[in-house]
């Protein structure tokens, strides 16, 4: 939930930076030659000498692409201005494709204007070529929901847990500097996607707005005309998140107050028309359909009217027939809400819910939102989107006295409070100053920042959350259930406890000022075993047997000064383990099976071990990565077919920090096995 008033400062700094495609070469129509590398962009353009009073509604193009298997994708094309070639000035139409699978893949173009032979009918092919890199999205694909619709997974099948960092106005507020600083710090502290919104969310002038390359979101002052020129700066954005491993979570248009669907008057006077909203959606939906995106429909508003639900749905629908239905889709709601509360799990373009458990310390909402969305039939993923952000004003909507910010340590309370109640996706963090892009050169006035992005890029909650996705990871979070009814007694009984299980292992968030709490471990079968983790440190205790023969356990945190998480399990020999679901696609060489490592993170002992079983006779060799590109071999060795490999790696001459440890064919270079490592 936020507060909106325009800032009191438009800079219009004139950088003239244009932004073009690393990975997408402009092709010619008639290109028969073209290649293009699996899962990343590969751009197409048409040049039409008819012209049309508004190009973005005046037709619409479609390009269809199918491979040899009879996988078929139609995206919609966009508008990217008029250029002039020999005199003509002509209408330049672009498609954004991302293959999902390697081979020959065959295009043809369909226009509603059937007589322009320039856009309409249009044919070619393009033979795409497998990725060899180690970036997350292009060796895995497009998100998509898992198999238990309870989580997010990569094309792949590989686990997703989604860490989220929010900068809604990063858009048109930042600098290109300050955004390389800003992904490179969020790559490095583990995060994995980053909600933005296309526009603004604060503010709305008869221009849009206006970005620092001074270019305004509408050409001359017209809702129905979208400037392509201002999505050349967006375009930097979303492929360098892209190509540092991160989805860019985008909201074409922000529902509340400035849409006709959701108009506030006593906020806007004036409001953007219901088929101008769909046309940010259109245009939107197309520019990225060949990005690693996720799409939020909406924004901190309510959806209670038929006619809001109508619209809202059209809008959904708009970005997934122009995309080819290759992204998922979600809602942000108003605060204290979930999107289950307007749209029910059938809905067929809602992918996975959300909630915006909003912005009040110690608060039950992130608990409560959770479990009621993970009840409901039939099954749905769930995230939450907007918790308490670090640093900002609790409660601020009601001007309380005195003034009370929130900390990391609120900022874990309702992380580990969300996912243990079933919100299973992943969690989004935010900072303030961040989401609103407060700078020096650039103020910000909403809710009070005290801290300018720079700043609130080291606020200590980024890195306990990462933290978190690594417990996380490192116990299967995908298979837990909520199981609040597991936590007996409570010592002060005035605590709320978080519990979550499966067959395997128990979790329980232990906040601040807990003396000792009883839990029923009796749900896990065999000998049990427990151990605490530090969730600012990520340090842990050694597993330490369970004696009572009921299963039950009096647990005592080491301290009572901080939060702590409790971890039961009835098989230590998995709990440390991580695995991966499937190995890459490899044309001839896949040689492993069970690949995993463990202990990860590596603890005070600096050992882990590497373990998989070979199905190929072949030369692997092994190699660290830093999150900073510098790579160490860790030696090659013959593996017999059928054999099964285990080597212990020391640590202890690396820093702290965050590893992609690769098994890689030692011939070839190509990865086989890949996972990351976390050494404290």
């Amino acid at each position: 939930m936020h507060h909106f008033r325009i800032p009191a400062v438009l800079l219009r700094a004139s950088l003239g930076i244009l932004f073009i495609f690393a990975h997408c070469p402009l092709f010619a129509q008639q290109n028969t030659n073209a290649t293009a590398t699996q899962r990343q962009t590969y751009e197409l353009r048409f040049l039409s000498q008819k012209r049309y009073s508004n190009p973005h509604s005046g037709i619409t193009l479609w390009c269809s692409f199918r491979r040899d298997d009879s996988t078929t994708i139609r995206i919609g094309a966009f508008w990217d201005g008029d250029m002039v070639q020999s005199g003509d000035t002509l209408a330049s139409y672009k498609v954004r494709f991302a293959a999902p699978h390697t081979g020959t893949w065959t295009w043809t173009t369909t226009c509603t204007d059937s007589t322009n032979t320039r856009l309409h009918g249009q044919r070619g092919s393009v033979n795409v070529l497998p990725y060899n890199g180690t970036n997350p999205l292009y060796e895995r694909g497009f998100m998509r929901v898992a198999p238990n619709k309870r989580t997010l997974v990569y094309g792949d099948g590989s686990p997703f847990f989604y860490l989220g960092d929010t900068a809604w106005e990063i858009t048109w507020r930042s600098t290109m500097d300050e955004v390389k600083r800003y992904i490179s710090t969020r790559k490095q502290q583990g995060f994995n996607a980053v909600q933005i919104v296309a526009m603004t969310h604060i503010g709305l002038w008869e221009f849009g707005t206006i970005n620092r390359q001074n270019q305004t979101y509408f050409l001359n002052r017209d809702f129905f005309m979208i400037n392509p020129r201002y999505f050349d700066y967006l375009d930097s954005i979303v492929q360098m998140l892209n190509d540092s491993g991160m989805v860019a979570v985008l909201v074409p248009a922000w529902a509340n107050g400035m849409t006709e669907a959701n108009h506030v008057p006593a906020w806007y006077p004036k409001f953007l028309p219901n088929d101008a909203v769909l046309l940010m959606a259109k245009y939107t939906a197309a520019r990225y359909a060949g990005n690693h995106v996720v799409w939020i429909v909406g924004g901190d508003a309510p959806y209670s009217l038929p006619s809001q639900q109508k619209f809202w749905g059209q809008f959904a629908e708009t970005i997934q027939q122009m995309d080819g239905k290759q992204h998922l889709t979600t809602v942000h709601s108003k605060g204290f809400s979930g999107s289950y509360e307007f749209f029910p799990n059938p809905t067929p373009w809602l992918d996975f819910h959300t909630y915006q458990s909003s912005h009040i310390i110690a608060s039950a909402a992130p608990r409560a939102y959770a479990l009621q969305g993970f009840v409901l039939s039939p099954p749905k993923p769930i995230l939450n989107a907007e918790p308490i952000y670090e640093d900002i004003i609790s409660n601020f909507w009601s001007n309380p006295s005195p003034v009370e910010y929130a900390s990391a340590e609120d900022v874990r309370n309702a992380s580990y409070s969300s996912v243990l109640s079933g919100s299973l996706v992943g969690c989004s963090y935010g900072a303030h100053g961040i989401w609103q892009w407060n700078s020096a050169a650039f103020p910000a006035d909403n809710i009070q920042p005290r801290l300018n992005v720079d700043s609130a890029l080291t606020l200590p909650g980024a890195r306990h959350m990462a933290i978190m996705k690594n417990i996380m990871e490192n116990y299967v979070w995908h298979r837990l259930e909520p199981a609040q009814s597991l936590v007996r007694t409570v010592q002060p009984s005035s605590i709320v406890m978080d519990a979550a299980q499966h067959s395997n292992a128990i979790l329980a968030y232990f906040p601040r000022g807990i003396a000792s709490a009883t839990l029923n471990a009796s749900t896990l079968t065999g000998r049990k075993y427990f151990r605490w983790h530090n969730p600012a440190t990520g340090v842990f205790t050694s597993f330490r047997e369970l004696s009572s023969a009921d299963g039950m356990l009096s647990a005592t945190p080491p301290t009572q000064m901080q939060d702590w998480l409790l971890a039961v399990s009835n098989d230590t020999n998995q709990i440390g383990r991580t695995f991966i679901t499937s190995v890459r696609e490899t044309p001839s060489f896949q040689i492993v099976q069970n690949f995993s490592v463990y202990p990860n993170p590596i603890g005070a002992e600096n050992i882990c071990t590497v373990d998989f079983i070979g199905t190929e006779t072949g030369v692997v060799e092994i190699t660290l990565t830093s999150l900073m590109g510098e790579v160490q071999s860790t030696g090659k060795f013959s593996l017999p077919a059928g054999a099964r490999f285990q080597h212990s790696l020391n640590m202890s001459v690396l820093p702290p920090g965050v590893y992609a440890l690769r098994v890689v064919n030692a011939a070839s270079r190509t990865v086989i096995g890949s996972r990351m490592l976390l050494r404290l």
